[in-house]
């Protein structure tokens, strides 16, 4: 590995934008090329440029999908007009190769930085040596809000509804293949024509059409083919939940949670101060926080996940939300920085933000580039919105190497 001192450092993000032509030819998902830490002047000298590339730059870098002149992109951020993929992942080949996607930084026709696009399906398990006798609260996990809520850019799908319901474009499988650790569900109860299935996740009380015996089925499927540690939490329940049914309602859900997952739940005897190798040796992989009452009457679910949430609707009030609260925050449970914005109710009505893309969009930029500086040493989960706009996966694994100390990266 290249001396990070004096080395620029570069990653590749995936825009949160989408929207379709008047032929519904749709634009979405295009990848960004980032650079930050470049040593004094390297990016002002005319000879500097970062590229996209198809394959990796240390073969050859005269041929880039993209360029961008770092002089005259400032900010160190650039979008291009390629668009990244939706990767399907097998179930027996979970890599953390390269995505078809590097990006490279060139000074005086010399590769001076290099990375590319990937999953991190294993990351927890490959730092075993290193986090092993770590607990969850020792961790910085990255994670998604309102995990759940996910569907792919659809044009006719393109209403007020969808844009203010959807937090991500890829489902929950994909969303822990990536890397992330902590889901965060919310569930409705309701009866749906054509469906057996009673309880969906939901956004408030926009209920989507993931029921959350699929979206369980997922992380099952997940840890059958890994040996990673997820953090799953049971955020918030609406209508169904509400009335003089409610005791049945919870007791039906936990049913079903433990129907599927239950072999991999941590008992709460684990508490807080359980190793991460003692979740391995037992294969207790899976902590379920469940914010609700009736939660109780099982030994198989935590209290729900404390969520660090500001309620911000612009990026300068949810950086010095998190700036004040971040490193003076004490929890004694797993705790969750939410680090995406809030829409007010009267801007949904009057669509005053273009959706929960355009809000992601304004922030994950700059969310990542908060925790690599200032927040890595204090955060235990941080949940974002379309998380391949931001890097908190790898800050993430980063922060826990410089944490616990090795040269993992």
């Amino acid at each position: 590995v290249e001396d990070k001192a004096s080395s620029p450092r570069v990653l590749l993000t995936v825009n949160s934008l989408a929207s379709h032509n008047v032929e519904g030819v749709i634009t979405e998902r295009l990848l960004e090329l980032n650079w930050f830490n470049a040593p004094s002047g390297m990016n002002e000298d005319p000879t500097s440029w970062v590229g996209l590339f198809n394959h990796d730059p240390a073969e050859g870098s005269h041929d880039p999908l993209e360029v961008a002149s770092t002089r005259n992109n400032p900010d160190g951020y650039y979008r291009t007009r390629i668009p990244f993929p939706r990767i399907e992942f097998f179930d027996n080949k979970l890599t953390d190769g390269c995505l078809g996607f590097w990006i490279g930084y060139i000074n005086l026709n010399k590769l001076v930085a290099k990375s590319c696009i990937r999953a991190r399906p294993r990351w927890m398990y490959e730092m075993k040596d290193t986090i092993g006798n770590r607990t969850l609260k020792d961790l910085m996990i990255p994670g998604t809000h309102n995990a759940g809520s996910y569907e792919p850019y659809r044009p006719e799908r393109n209403t007020a509804k969808v844009r203010y319901q959807m937090c991500h474009d890829e489902d929950v499988f994909n969303q822990l293949v990536y890397g992330n650790r902590f889901l965060d569900f919310r569930v409705i109860f309701q009866h749906v024509a054509g469906s057996k299935e009673k309880f969906w996740i939901t956004h408030n009380i926009l209920r989507t059409n993931n029921s959350v015996r699929d979206v369980l089925q997922q992380v099952k499927r997940f840890l059958d083919n890994t040996n990673e540690i997820v953090v799953m939490d049971f955020h918030l329940f609406y209508m169904g939940f509400l009335d003089s049914w409610i005791d049945d309602r919870h007791k039906e859900l936990m049913k079903m949670v433990l129907s599927v997952l239950g072999n991999y739940m941590m008992p709460t005897s684990y508490e807080y101060s359980t190793p991460l190798n003692e979740m391995w040796k037992n294969n207790k992989r899976l902590f379920v926080g469940y914010a609700s009452k009736q939660g109780i009457e099982s030994n198989l679910l935590y209290p729900g996940v404390f969520h660090l949430w500001g309620n911000k609707e612009t990026r300068p009030e949810l950086e010095e939300f998190l700036n004040r609260n971040m490193c003076n925050f004490i929890h004694r449970g797993l705790w969750s920085a939410m680090a995406e914005l809030t829409p007010s109710t009267s801007g949904v009505l009057m669509d005053k933000y273009g959706g929960l893309r355009n809000l992601a969009q304004e922030v994950n930029l700059h969310v990542t580039k908060w925790f690599r500086e200032r927040w890595w040493k204090c955060a235990n989960i941080v949940a974002t919105d379309y998380f391949l706009g931001n890097n908190i996966i790898d800050v993430s694994i980063e922060a826990n190497a410089r944490k616990f100390g090795t040269n993992y990266v």
